[in-house]
């Protein structure tokens, strides 16, 4: 029965052995186990580097502000990729100075990007079935000095 189920879950079976009298007896049990998605969270599209730091500790700092508008936090795992060069690296966030604009490229990863770079920040989400059909990412449109153009609420309509 493991892997049969219903759309967005999937039921395991264990077997479990266990002593009785006058020998052993084995007990089946089925235990669901949600199917997750990945899928965009929020995004901060065309930001511009504002400073490559390799011998600073790896992460990308991102100004607070532009955390709460698009619900990004602090540590939560990112993919970036460069405008420029078309490299992508995968990071976690530091949350910058409000009303900074910095977007800065930190560790190992600022060799990929470097001030004046336009880069995409992107955060995912890993949601079950139902939290999936009712989700709508955020989407940061950015302007060269990393104030909001526009902020973008993608619904499954759109996509």
């Amino acid at each position: 029965m493991a892997g049969a189920g219903h759309a967005g879950a999937t039921w395991f079976t264990v077997m479990s052995l266990t002593a009785g009298s006058p020998g052993f007896s084995f007990t089946f049990e089925m235990y669901n186990k949600a199917m997750f998605r990945k899928v965009l969270h929020s995004k901060i599209h065309q930001a511009v580097v504002t400073e490559a730091r390799p011998d600073y500790q790896g992460s990308l700092t991102i100004d607070a502000n532009l955390l709460d508008q698009c619900g990004m936090r602090a540590h939560d795992a990112i993919l970036v990729a460069n405008c420029e060069t078309g490299a992508r690296f995968e990071t976690y966030i530091f949350s910058g100075d409000r009303g900074s604009g910095v977007i800065g490229v930190n560790g190992a990863a600022a060799h990929l990007a470097k001030p004046g770079h336009r880069i995409i920040i992107i955060h995912w989400a890993y949601l079950d079935a139902k939290e999936a059909e009712s989700h709508t990412p955020s989407v940061l449109l950015m302007n060269s000095d990393n104030t909001i153009r526009e902020i973008v609420h993608h619904d499954l309509d759109r996509v």
